[in-house]
């Protein structure tokens, strides 16, 4: 077990590894529709790409958020009927 801090280069290739898998992740759910585990992954990912100051990444996130707020607000609004 690594127990490098957080910072030094384990935790940062840990990191990098982690965001890639995360990614792949968003893009396979995507294709299957899934839009609220996109939203629950996003809440994983958001923080590193703010860490990173990767400021352009977190539009791409908030289209995925933006999309699953109104998918839940359509749910909501046919169990109304």
């Amino acid at each position: 077990m690594d127990c490098s801090p957080p910072g030094s280069s384990a935790h940062g290739i840990f990191q990098e590894v982690l965001l890639e898998l995360l990614e792949h992740c968003v893009d396979g759910l995507w294709k299957a529709e899934r839009y609220k585990v996109i939203s629950e992954i996003s809440k994983l990912i958001i923080p590193i790409y703010e860490n990173r100051r990767k400021f352009e990444n977190l539009k791409f996130i908030e289209l995925f958020m933006e999309l699953t707020q109104k998918f839940w607000r359509l749910c909501t609004q046919r169990k109304d009927f």
